[in-house]
């Protein structure tokens, strides 16, 4: 059975961040995917937490069946020890940033065409980095928005269309 779109693009994400070769990352641990609702049970230094799709009827197309478009938000939460100086834990934010956007553009097989994840995707681009904030209120990294749309059969969100 072939996975659903916003599946493979979510397994793409996740297989991007966690390099095989060691010196393509400067980012500690494994990126571990969280759909949207969860919270992260234990700590990681990358969680992709997937928010809930909405529809782009903009971006539909006739036919039988029609296609659908979607988007999809995957905030990728990076965590940041915060035993530094307020300074070096703002450089280690901005290395983040930059290693995440360098890992999601850079994938090993048509870099230039970063954005369609395999031909699965419409478009993708960055949202606003925010901080991210522990429940108690304190700076613990940031997040980086990665929106990404898509299109599908209507009766078969596996279909890329």
């Amino acid at each position: 059975m072939t996975l659903p779109v916003i599946e493979r693009i979510a397994t793409e994400i996740q297989n991007r961040l966690n390099p095989v070769a060691p010196d393509r990352a400067k980012l500690i641990g494994q990126a571990t995917i969280l759909r949207a609702g969860r919270t992260l049970e234990s700590l990681a230094s990358v969680v992709v937490q997937q928010q809930p799709t909405r529809p782009l009827p903009r971006l539909d197309y006739a036919g039988n069946p029609c296609a659908k478009a979607f988007e999809a938000t995957f905030n990728i939460q990076c965590q940041i020890e915060n035993k530094v100086t307020e300074t070096e834990f703002s450089q280690q934010c901005n290395l983040v940033v930059s290693d995440v956007v360098r890992l999601i553009t850079n994938p090993p097989v048509d870099p230039v065409m970063w954005w369609n994840f395999g031909g699965i995707a419409i478009d993708a681009t960055f949202g606003q980095v925010r901080d991210l904030t522990t429940e108690i209120g304190v700076h613990g990294g940031v997040i980086v928005p990665l929106i990404v749309q898509f299109r599908v059969s209507e009766n078969d969100h596996s279909q890329v269309r």
